[in-house]
């Protein structure tokens, strides 16, 4: 009796494995939609993200790294005057095949790095800055408190009137700043 116990757990147990692993292979199949967020991790590491919009025949695509909150509270640290780099280890990635105007300054297309500057205690602007950390745009974010709290930093692009929308979100904030095609 206990053998047939013992092989019947076995079997339940490799038949669960084997559900969760086909249910692991279906959602790493599914592909991101135009103005969507994918993230990657390894290891457990704290990983990558990237957000992605189709946007008037062109691609604007932000990749960046992914810091967890563990307790922190992140606006705590951020006082204003200071810029801050927008994500974990390399620097956060904006890439466009096309043009863009944020408010009414115009960024040529190409690879530029994110960062944000705190200017007050709800006030914030985008900072678009070449590699060589040169400030090419500034545009205003709109600073907004949430109810549902982020434990990992997310960045999602979104279609948006008249283009598109940069939506960052970590612990119970959002920032948020509206572009277009220029």
């Amino acid at each position: 009796m206990r053998k047939l116990i013992a092989a019947v757990a076995f079997a339940t147990a490799i038949w669960t494995i084997a559900c969760a692993s086909g249910v692991a292979e279906k959602e790493a199949d599914k592909k991101p939609e135009s103005g969507s967020a994918e993230t990657s991790s390894a290891s457990g590491n704290q990983g990558r993200g990237t957000a992605s919009l189709d946007l008037d025949g062109g691609k604007v695509s932000i990749d960046y790294g992914r810091p967890t909150l563990r307790g922190r509270d992140i606006l705590s640290f951020l006082s204003a005057g200071e810029e801050w780099r927008m994500g974990a280890d390399s620097a956060t990635k904006l890439t466009s095949d096309l043009s863009l105007k944020f408010g009414d300054k115009v960024v040529p297309k190409g690879e530029y790095v994110l960062a944000a500057y705190r200017v007050e205690e709800e006030k914030w602007n985008l900072l678009i800055k070449t590699e060589d950390g040169s400030t090419i745009a500034q545009a205003p974010m709109t600073f907004q408190r949430v109810a549902d709290s982020a434990e990992q930093m997310t960045i999602m692009l979104e279609k948006a009137e008249g283009g598109g929308k940069f939506m960052l979100h970590w612990g119970t904030f959002t920032l948020t700043a509206n572009f277009q095609k220029a």
